[in-house]
């Protein structure tokens, strides 16, 4: 079973994405949720037992205002737990999935999550729960009908999931809100598919 990173890596990831924020002049609040420090209350009417977790951060955009939820989690870990194909992946608890999902439909705003596998000077990863929540769903469906016999033991058994690169973005600004930084390789391998299109191995 996989294990979070110690509160304290949590918390100081939490740090880590705070300053970040200022350095990017993006306007946002804080909900502190470590045990020796709280400062949130929460309604009543997100206490129900569909509702079970707060975001750490409420940023604003440009055009756009989000809850961010950070998570600390293990990357490219040897850890022989792992499965060593998704080593690579950030993982996320099916039950965080519900509960962040849940948390978006009850206050109507949209609701991020920020990965990191750094303990300090952290590099983010970002990611909707609706595209994670989306890519759940249709996984488990597709499952399920190809291994109808076996796939309540996979249901479970499945306590976490790994996130696909093609659902995370690299970039946050106050200007553009969430985006895809692409980097120069990137460019570079697109040019060279466009020149072989037109030039073949010339």
């Amino acid at each position: 079973m996989y294990d979070e990173l110690p509160k304290i890596f949590g918390d100081s990831a939490e740090d880590e994405f705070t300053k970040f924020l200022d350095e990017q002049n993006i306007p946002f609040l804080r909900i502190i949720q470590s045990k020796y420090k709280k400062s949130f209350s929460i309604s009543k009417a997100l206490t129900d037992k569909n509702y079970a977790c707060r975001p750490d951060f409420t940023i604003y955009t440009k055009n756009e205002i989000f809850h961010i939820d950070v998570k600390k989690r293990y990357k490219n870990t040897k850890d022989n737990r792992f499965i060593t194909e998704f080593s690579d992946r950030f993982y996320l608890w099916t039950y965080e999935i519900k509960e962040l999902f849940c948390l978006q439909n009850k206050i109507q705003l949209p609701v991020w999550l920020a990965f990191t596998d750094s303990a300090i000077q952290c590099t983010f990863f970002y990611a909707s729960i609706s595209s994670i929540n989306e890519f759940y769903l249709k996984s488990n469906e597709l499952l399920k009908n190809k291994y109808s016999n076996t796939y309540e033991k996979f249901k479970y058994n499945c306590k976490y999931i790994f996130i696909p690169e093609v659902l995370l973005y690299n970039d946050l600004s106050f200007e553009k809100g969430f985006c895809k930084k692409l980097n120069e390789q990137f460019f570079e391998t697109e040019a060279e598919y466009l020149w072989k299109n037109y030039m073949g191995n010339t």
